[in-house]
């Protein structure tokens, strides 16, 4: 029997997560033989077939295991092997209410040519089980925001899919959305349809990683710029001779960065930490920018 949505979910190295995605998935009150789950994993270094039951679960879990080549790819994946009229895309991450499902399928009747977004709930870890209030940080301006959203298929298709020069962190999914918008379709909103997003307070420990994601995601907005060069995307990525030239300033600050982050040790950083943290990763990104930006232009001389 034909499926409403299928549910894709691309993960690489995070079983524990992902179990606790499907165990979520597992309590929709949509019919559970109305959708399916998609998960791609992405090469991990472990199969994930081997922590996942794919019989344990009320919906038709379809788990595909493709070579480690970055989200654009694994998403194309999860596009190709889905069967129902509408794609979902969530995070490994997150946890989906119960209603999820539901509420995506619930807009798409009403609105059949839209991008539609849900909530995404970002909670803390002492709290995940906790509702609040929406707050900014749960809401993107962007077109398409792969973490909770919804497409008919056949959009995905005549958008051409999303593009696998993206093989980094970041922007893949914005410029999709712009070639969804591209083709007309409506940006419709649902509050109902929530995921929430367990994120833990950062900590020095996390910092190389968080620079190494921030340089990644800046040579993946110059590709962005290069794909689309117009004045939204140059805004969007800080991608312009401005916003460079000013990130310049915070520099010479590295030192003091570091060392506040250093003596954070364990515990969350907060405040003069965590600004000290944020600005590190933003010099990061821009550092990654100019050597992009050098790089192409190096491959046009």
């Amino acid at each position: 029997m034909a499926v409403d949505i299928s549910v894709q979910i691309c993960t690489y190295n995070r079983a524990a997560h992902v179990a606790a995605c499907l165990a979520a998935l597992a309590r929709q009150t949509h019919p559970a033989d109305r959708f399916e789950v998609v998960l791609v994993d992405d090469g991990s270094d472990e199969p994930l077939a081997v922590h996942v039951d794919a019989t344990k679960y009320p919906f038709a879990l379809r788990l595909l295991r493709i070579p480690h080549g970055g989200l654009a790819r694994a998403r194309n994946a999860g596009i190709r092997a889905a069967s129902g009229d509408v794609v979902l895309f969530i995070d490994d991450d997150t946890i989906a209410d119960e209603r999820l499902v539901g509420e995506h399928w619930r807009s798409h009747e009403q609105y059949p040519h839209s991008v539609v977004l849900g909530w995404v709930n970002h909670v803390d870890p002492d709290n995940a089980s906790r509702r609040r209030r929406p707050r900014l940080a749960d809401f993107s301006t962007s077109f398409f925001w792969t973490s909770n959203v919804s497409v008919r298929r056949q959009d995905l298709v005549a958008a051409g899919l999303f593009d696998e020069a993206f093989t980094e962190y970041g922007w893949e999914d914005v410029e999709f959305g712009e070639r969804l918008r591209d083709l007309g379709l409506g940006r419709r909103f649902n509050r109902r349809a929530v995921v929430s997003h367990v994120k833990r307070p950062w900590r020095s420990a996390d910092v190389p990683a968080l620079l190494r994601q921030a340089e990644a995601s800046g040579r993946s907005a110059v590709l962005y710029v290069a794909r689309r060069p117009t004045r939204r995307a140059r805004l969007a990525t800080g991608v312009s001779p401005l916003r460079i030239a000013a990130n310049r300033l915070l520099e010479p600050g590295e030192c003091w960065y570091r060392r506040r982050v250093d003596r954070a040790g364990e515990r969350p950083l907060q405040r003069l930490d965590w600004i000290a943290a944020y600005l590190w990763t933003r010099v990061a990104y821009f550092r990654a920018v100019r050597a992009a930006l050098g790089h192409t232009a190096g491959q046009r001389a």
